[in-house]
């Protein structure tokens, strides 16, 4: 079988389950199949994953804060090294790892942030 043939099937079943589905259904698993895969948590409710720096030029996905700024607040002495946990995966005797931060503790950091300059600045928000 052809990809094209392959990727024609496989549209017209979503299509016949689709049509199947009552309209209730069908409103709700077009929503979820919209949503992005990565979102803004709600206030409070932060993933409980690591995730790692990313490449120079490239922004994370999570914080939209990119490399070298991730890099600054979580080295040693850093500004969020204390609230955010953070792991390098290193082999013995290498000279260079990987490292990975805790996202629910950077956003809870960086939602505190927000909120107590909000605060100095008397938005209230």
């Amino acid at each position: 079988m052809r990809l094209a043939d392959a990727v024609a099937a496989l549209a017209m079943s979503l299509a016949e389950k689709l049509r199947a589905a009552d309209r209730n259904q069908e409103q709700d698993f077009v929503a979820r199949a919209a949503e992005p895969v990565a979102r803004a948590e709600p206030a409070g409710n932060y993933p409980n994953r690591y995730a790692p720096i990313p490449p120079n030029g490239k922004r994370c996905e999570f914080t939209g804060l990119q490399h070298a700024k991730l890099y600054h607040l979580l080295s040693a002495g850093g500004p969020v090294r204390k609230k955010v946990r953070v792991a390098n995966l290193r082999t013995p005797g290498a000279k260079r790892g990987q490292t990975l931060f805790h996202v629910g503790d950077m956003l809870r950091y960086l939602e505190e942030l927000a909120r107590k300059q909000a605060a100095e600045n008397g938005s209230g928000e």
